[in-house]
């Protein structure tokens, strides 16, 4: 009879408790999800015929290689820039190509040329400007300039994250994807965002890759140098839930075995 006694006291505070446990475990949200907006945030439009002009800016920390062609790059044969000396080299070759850190004065040291700004110049920009140059020394000169560091970050789930690097200029969001490693599962392809611009005023995409038009819009969005590409988590993962509830229900029970042992030993 104590030993009954014992049980039904521990009960009466326990069961409670272990109903609330059971309550807010099956509340459980997954604390991994980042980047949220409210829910009237107001997205941006997508605009097709603005995401494929020419937008990207060369910064400071940018890698650039030149490629300078002599005769607009049809003519094997031309006198070329020796990268490694500050002259004309003497050789007849096709092309040279050299390679550039941008500077924090946001300039490179060019040979013959000595240092070009090059900060804030698109691509296209800064080709026309060493062709410019060039032209004084060379006939016709043709310039290829290329940024080799642009990058991208994809989250997926708040679990993987990957800096991915640009391999041409016309990466869609689809194929980030496909480079990342796809969408898992319990993620949302209902919603994921793209983060482009500076995180102090960002311009934020929302895009549903669940619907076949949404699949259009990835398809069709290019990827910009150092854009983010967020894909989210669902808010309540169940195993995770499950697996916490058994955790807590073993630990409440060990403390009712505990309390009921100590009420029997000391009556």
């Amino acid at each position: 009879m104590d030993r009954l006694y014992a049980y039904k006291r521990v009960a009466v505070w326990a069961l409670p408790l272990l109903v609330m446990v059971v309550m807010l475990s099956s509340c459980y949200t997954n604390k991994s999800i980042m980047l949220k907006t409210p829910d009237d945030y107001p997205f941006a439009v997508y605009n097709d015929s603005l995401n494929n002009k020419e937008t990207y800016k060369i910064a400071v920390a940018d890698f650039v290689t030149i490629s300078v062609f002599t005769n607009d790059g049809r003519q094997r044969l031309g006198i070329v820039i020796d990268p490694l000396v500050s002259g004309v080299g003497s050789n007849a070759t096709q092309q040279t190509q050299m390679g550039y850190i941008v500077e924090p004065d946001s300039s490179i040291n060019v040979p013959i040329l000595g240092r070009m700004s090059v900060v804030g110049l698109t691509i296209r920009q800064a080709e026309d400007m060493f062709k410019e140059k060039f032209s004084k020394y060379y006939n016709s000169p043709y310039i290829e300039l290329k940024v080799t560091n642009r990058r991208f970050m994809v989250f997926i789930g708040g679990n993987t994250a990957r800096v991915i690097t640009m391999a041409n200029e016309r990466t869609t969001l689809i194929e980030a994807l496909a480079l990342s490693g796809g969408i898992p599962p319990l993620s949302k392809a209902y919603n994921i965002k793209l983060i482009r611009g500076s995180l102090a005023n960002p311009i934020v995409y929302q895009i549903d890759l669940s619907t076949l038009d949404g699949a259009k819009l990835g398809g069709s969005m290019v990827i910009q140098a150092n854009d983010i590409i967020y894909v989210e988590p669902v808010k309540r993962n169940f195993d995770q839930a499950l697996q916490q509830s058994i955790s807590y229900i073993s630990a409440l029970f060990g403390v009712f075995s505990a309390i009921t042992t100590i009420i029997v030993l000391t009556r």
